[in-house]
């Protein structure tokens, strides 16, 4: 039997209802044209991939670097929208990518303007989050997953007291962090015991000389480099240092707690987010330090990397015009 066209329903998918110099977006758009159709049908795939992209992105066991935010920029741009998403609904603090880019570019340049031929060692999960852009901005960081210090009073030798303590030495003698650079301990402060009883022990135990180490405190340094800048008002409320206080930084950081202490142990006991020494090889639990990630913190990571990126364009743009007037 032979069928006209004049004789399929209206409703059928492959009618095309449009005129014949009607414009093609209108067909396209047409609820019952094939064209319709396969333009719906390759958003729905297209967010499926990206939707995949994405949980698989969100799974990978490393700080996400500035290659893997280039390919995400460059052939998954959905991957950024759906992080900022995943960020509105999943982090509980109120720094936001933006905020936290400036951050991380005015400790950039304070280091680069006063330090030579240096190393960051970032102590813990609270520093982490600012750390990890810092390596992406061309410094040579190495994480130290340490808790606990913080609390914790002594006037023994920290190493006989603690002996996980030695665990994070071996650690970073695997880092080579005696080779003459400068070794800068960066933390926030507090009692500051954590970055003193860190910065004392590492002096010790590698030998190294009042040039080879200096400790920096993060809280000094940000209210240093923010007293006369757009986001003053900001720390004057002191809105970021609460994220810091109640442990929200911790949720965007993508460095597990190590618990040293006893208290800590048991603070941090059968938490996801920490990592202990028991039934485990030095080895595999050096690469646990180095992989350990959270998808939030990845996210996160990803936002914040936009950010500066395009502070830094906004910056040379700045500059180009300034130079060409």
């Amino acid at each position: 039997m032979n069928i006209t066209i004049s004789k399929i329903s209206p409703k059928c998918a492959y009618y095309k209802t449009a005129k014949k110099n009607e414009p093609v977006q209108n067909r396209v758009n047409t609820p019952c044209s094939f064209l319709g159709l396969y333009e719906k049908q390759k958003i729905q795939i297209s967010r499926l991939v990206g939707e995949k992209y994405f949980s698989d992105f969100l799974d990978k066991k490393h700080k996400v670097t500035k290659e893997e935010y280039d390919d995400v920029i460059k052939n998954h741009p959905s991957t950024l929208i759906l992080a900022q998403e995943y960020c509105k609904k999943n982090y509980g603090g109120v720094t936001t990518p933006k905020e936290m880019a400036g951050i991380v570019l005015k400790i950039d340049k304070y280091l680069k303007n006063n330090c030579q031929n240096y190393r960051i060692i970032s102590l813990g999960t609270s520093p982490a989050c600012i750390a990890e852009q810092l390596a992406n901005l061309g410094n040579e960081v190495i994480f130290l997953p340490v808790s606990g210090l913080s609390s914790h009073n002594t006037e023994y030798s920290l190493i006989e007291e603690l002996p996980d303590l030695r665990i994070l030495m071996e650690y970073l003698e695997n880092k080579n962090i005696d080779d003459g650079k400068m070794n800068i301990v960066l933390d926030y402060t507090a009692t500051g015991r954590s970055l003193r009883y860190i910065t004392e022990t590492i002096r010790e135990y590698f030998s190294l000389g009042i040039r080879d180490i200096e400790s920096v405190s993060l809280t000094d340094l940000l209210n240093k480099s923010f007293k006369n800048s757009s986001l003053a008002e900001k720390f004057s409320k002191n809105s970021f240092f609460d994220d810091v206080a109640f442990s929200y930084v911790g949720e965007i950081s993508n460095v597990a707690h190590f618990p040293i202490t006893q208290k800590a142990k048991e603070r941090y006991k059968a938490k996801d987010h920490a990592i202990y020494c028991e039934d485990i090889s030095k080895d595999e639990l050096f690469k646990k330090f180095d992989e350990f990630s959270r998808p939030l913190a990845r996210a996160y990571s990803l936002c914040v990397l936009h950010e500066i990126d395009k502070l830094k364009q906004k910056n040379s743009h700045f500059i180009f015009n300034s130079h060409s007037n």
